[in-house]
Protein backbone atom coordinates (compact mmCIF):
# COMPACT_ATOMS: atom_id res chain seq x y z
CA UNK A 1 0.00 0.00 0.00
CA UNK A 2 1.89 3.30 -1.15
CA UNK A 3 1.67 5.70 1.59
CA UNK A 4 1.53 9.72 0.07
CA UNK A 5 3.96 11.51 2.15
CA UNK A 6 4.18 15.29 2.01
CA UNK A 7 8.02 17.17 2.12
CA UNK A 8 8.51 20.05 3.24
CA UNK A 9 11.20 22.33 2.49
CA UNK A 10 12.44 25.79 3.75
CA UNK A 11 11.91 29.04 1.86
CA UNK A 12 15.56 28.96 0.85
CA UNK A 13 15.44 24.87 -0.22
CA UNK A 14 12.43 26.44 -2.32
CA UNK A 15 14.64 29.45 -3.67
CA UNK A 16 17.62 26.93 -4.49
CA UNK A 17 15.33 24.59 -6.42
CA UNK A 18 13.52 26.67 -8.50
CA UNK A 19 16.41 28.13 -9.59
CA UNK A 20 18.35 25.03 -10.26
CA UNK A 21 15.07 24.04 -12.01
CA UNK A 22 16.11 27.04 -14.40
CA UNK A 23 19.01 25.59 -14.80
CA UNK A 24 21.31 27.69 -12.91
CA UNK A 25 24.54 26.64 -11.12
CA UNK A 26 25.09 26.75 -7.03
CA UNK A 27 27.47 29.54 -7.95
CA UNK A 28 24.86 31.57 -9.64
CA UNK A 29 22.40 30.77 -7.38
CA UNK A 30 24.79 32.06 -4.90
CA UNK A 31 25.44 35.00 -5.99
CA UNK A 32 21.49 35.76 -6.80
CA UNK A 33 20.40 34.81 -3.14
CA UNK A 34 24.14 36.51 -1.97
CA UNK A 35 25.07 33.15 0.25
CA UNK A 36 28.34 30.88 -0.44
CA UNK A 37 27.97 28.62 -3.14
CA UNK A 38 28.90 26.13 -0.50
CA UNK A 39 25.32 27.19 1.24
CA UNK A 40 23.49 26.49 -1.85
CA UNK A 41 25.36 22.94 -1.83
CA UNK A 42 24.37 22.25 1.36
CA UNK A 43 20.36 23.28 0.97
CA UNK A 44 20.37 21.19 -2.03
CA UNK A 45 22.20 18.47 -0.16
CA UNK A 46 19.35 18.84 1.93
CA UNK A 47 16.52 18.66 -0.57
CA UNK A 48 18.30 15.03 -2.06
CA UNK A 49 17.82 13.97 1.66
CA UNK A 50 14.35 14.69 2.02
CA UNK A 51 13.26 13.36 -1.04
CA UNK A 52 15.73 10.21 -0.67
CA UNK A 53 17.53 11.18 -3.81
CA UNK A 54 21.23 10.83 -4.72
CA UNK A 55 21.46 12.12 -7.96
CA UNK A 56 20.48 16.13 -8.79
CA UNK A 57 18.42 15.93 -12.02
CA UNK A 58 16.75 12.75 -10.94
CA UNK A 59 15.55 15.10 -7.76
CA UNK A 60 14.50 18.45 -10.48
CA UNK A 61 13.15 15.54 -12.88
CA UNK A 62 10.98 14.31 -9.58
CA UNK A 63 10.05 17.79 -8.27
CA UNK A 64 9.16 18.91 -11.63
CA UNK A 65 6.39 15.56 -11.48
CA UNK A 66 5.74 16.02 -7.75
CA UNK A 67 6.99 12.50 -7.71
CA UNK A 68 9.06 10.42 -4.99
CA UNK A 69 11.63 7.82 -5.67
Amino acid sequence: KNKIVKIYLTAREKECINFLILGKSAKEIGISLNISHRTVERHIDNIKRKYNCRKTNKLLNMVIHETTC
